[in-house]
């Protein structure tokens, strides 16, 4: 009798811990967004050069579709130059964040951003990445994954961004002209949602009437 309430004892404890840690929030991370870290060997810092190779090692390959690469960029035809056909698009400010593109066998599209960090432009360093969804080569159908030209709000910020043209710019309310930036730096999540690599920003257009609310993954 003593042994059987002792074990009744050790299951209800045990069930306990475990509602206990059910209820504790699981945090989003941009980089499980698809794939552990540890599958990707990815790390942020870390030489492109080196991210490259070992994707490739992965099964990862340069994904030659989609978004054309922008060769008018400087920046973007000495990369592609040297072989980095998976290079689409950089940005001409800062850092110069450039967004290269692969895909596996599961036809998932991975997007890595690696920026120079002060040095030169063939000389890059990852900064961010994320899985996209799987790729579509139906036209028709991949046109709905276009992130839309508008402004888009965080909510209960006087903070801004707006795509216009296949570029963006952030705003704010002291009106100062904040530099252009390519397109290709924003991960498109559903309609009328986009990630910078920071934020989710929802477009202002889709904001329910007479509420008051902040963007997330899920939108408004």
């Amino acid at each position: 009798m003593v042994l059987l309430l002792t074990l009744l004892g050790i299951c209800t404890e045990s069930a306990a811990k475990a509602l206990e840690t059910s209820k504790i929030p699981q945090q989003f991370s941009l980089e499980n967004y698809a794939n552990a870290p540890e599958e990707l060997a990815l790390k942020k810092g870390m030489p492109y050069e080196n991210a490259r190779q070992n994707l490739i090692k992965k099964g990862w390959q340069p994904y030659l579709q989609g978004t054309p690469r922008n060769l008018r960029n400087p920046s973007v035809k000495e990369l592609f130059d040297l072989g980095y056909e998976e290079i689409k698009d950089c940005s001409g400010t800062g850092e110069g964040p450039c967004r290269f593109e692969f895909i596996n066998k599961k036809q998932e599209l991975l997007v890595v951003v690696a920026t120079t960090m002060g040095a030169e432009n063939t000389k890059r360093f990852v900064r961010n990445w994320w899985i996209e969804k799987k790729t579509d080569t139906n036209p028709q159908r991949a046109s709905s994954n276009i992130i839309e030209e508008g402004r888009y709000w965080l909510g209960g910020t006087d903070e801004g961004l707006e795509v216009k043209g296949g570029r963006y710019r952030y705003y704010d309310e002291s009106d100062i002209d904040r530099p252009w930036q390519p397109i290709a730096e924003l991960q498109y999540i559903k309609k009328g949602v986009v990630f910078d690599g920071k934020n989710y920003w929802c477009l202002s257009t889709m904001l329910p009437k007479g509420q008051i609310a902040s963007c997330s993954k899920n939108g408004w």
